[in-house]
């Protein structure tokens, strides 16, 4: 099954040709970046959402209601979830373990990057995306992600807490 892109056609920028569709993704997904770091550095709801992160007991010591927090944080995961659902269907097929692949890779981004470092994961995402597309280049697409899964390995092995963790 597939679904049609959110808008038809293209976006000239100089000499390369964007369709609208990838030219929204990336929009929403630097729009997303910003405001849920804002959010998460600036607000008194993000320190608590990382406060219990870190220590679920030493939040509840000062206040917070710990509860809530992992009722919003499910929230915010799911609507993250679902934004990401609605902007990558139209760029692949649909079936029912379509999001085995991406799971694979934004758990090991996450890893690579450092489990709470929201620039790392920025950082890890760009590199593995350009590490993947020089291997399907120049090995082939089928070598990409055990490549990625090698690599995150290593990772784990040298550097447990990631590369900005």
């Amino acid at each position: 099954k597939t679904l049609p892109p959110l808008m038809e056609g293209s976006v000239g920028i100089g000499a390369f040709s964007v369709s609208k569709h990838n030219a929204i993704m990336f929009v929403v997904a630097i729009v997303i970046l910003v405001s849920l770091n804002l959010f998460m550095g600036r607000t008194r709801i993000g320190m608590a959402l990382k406060a219990v992160a870190q220590d679920e007991v030493g939040a509840k010591m000062v206040g917070i209601p710990v509860n809530a927090v992992y009722s919003l944080s499910f929230g915010i995961a799911a609507g993250l979830s679902a934004t990401a659902a609605v902007l990558l269907a139209p760029r692949t097929l649909l079936y029912p373990l379509v999001g085995w692949t991406m799971f694979l890779k934004t758990s090991g981004v996450m890893v690579l990057g450092g489990l709470g470092s929201f620039k790392g994961n920025i950082i890890a995402a760009f590199v593995l995306a350009v590490v993947e597309l020089f291997i399907s280049y120049f090995v082939g697409g089928m070598w990409a992600l055990p490549f990625f899964l090698v690599s995150l390995v290593l990772v784990l092995i040298f550097r447990p807490r990631g590369l900005f963790g």
